[in-house]
């Protein structure tokens, strides 16, 4: 049966709400990685993480030298994978090149750089990428590198989780009661920080906005987010 565009439109949306509450919520499914020995150059079978490039109980920014890799599988084969930034400074830029820099692959392997994470030169500076990242298969590879001196940054916070097409069709009440859950969870979740409160509902308003202009939406009834505070 072919799909229309508003309900390829609702399942994107849904799977940037999972993935939004897997970031904010503790469950069994949901892991924690760091981008530092001894958690690189392994395989992460996951249904979804929330991943730092260190660990800031210990240091505020990242350090030199580093040269992590870590690859995402989705926990099924038929399963695929989405990454989101939620927060990025890497701040050594020279003409245009990133000497420290953070990479993202469609592939269990160095190949096939997504473009909106820099493609082959990979992603610095403080600018987060506007767009999610959709993997084809059930993998993501990430490579963080570092070089041996210049400045260092904060570091950088990204979301994965795995998701199958097959069981994204849902009704629009269904959607706006997620985007209800995930309002009244942040609003209040005392645990969570204010500014982390803030960042992801001007993302997800963000992408609402997005996908309204590109005309995906049109038989939805769209509700509003207030950004400051949630509304119940």
């Amino acid at each position: 049966m072919a799909l229309g565009p508003d309900w390829i439109s609702q399942s994107w949306f849904l799977v940037w709400i999972f993935t939004l509450l897997l970031s904010e919520s503790q469950t069994k499914k949901t892991s924690v990685y760091y981008m530092k020995n001894p958690e690189c150059a392994e395989f992460k079978y996951l249904g979804g993480a929330t991943v730092y490039s260190h660990d800031k109980q210990y240091t505020e920014y990242y350090e030199h030298m580093i040269s992590c890799r870590m690859t995402f599988k989705a926990e099924n084969e038929d399963w695929k994978l989405v990454l989101r930034f939620i927060s990025l400074d890497i701040p050594d830029r020279t003409d245009r090149i990133c000497n420290d820099a953070v990479y993202v692959f469609d592939s269990d392997q160095i190949l096939r750089p997504f473009d909106e994470a820099g493609g082959n030169f990979g992603l610095c500076g403080n600018e987060v990428p506007t767009e999610p990242m959709q993997s084809s298969g059930p993998f993501i590879t990430v490579h963080f590198r570092t070089d041996a001196k210049g400045p260092r940054g904060t570091g950088f916070k990204f979301i994965v989780t795995a998701f199958s097409e097959e069981k994204l069709c849902c009704s629009a009440l269904v959607l706006y009661s997620f985007i209800e859950t995930l309002c009244f969870a942040l609003h209040y979740n005392s645990s969570i920080e204010y500014t982390e409160k803030f960042k992801v509902l001007k993302l997800l308003r963000g992408d609402m906005e997005r996908t309204e202009r590109l005309g995906k939406t049109n038989s939805l009834k769209r509700k509003k987010i207030e950004l400051e505070p949630c509304k119940s």
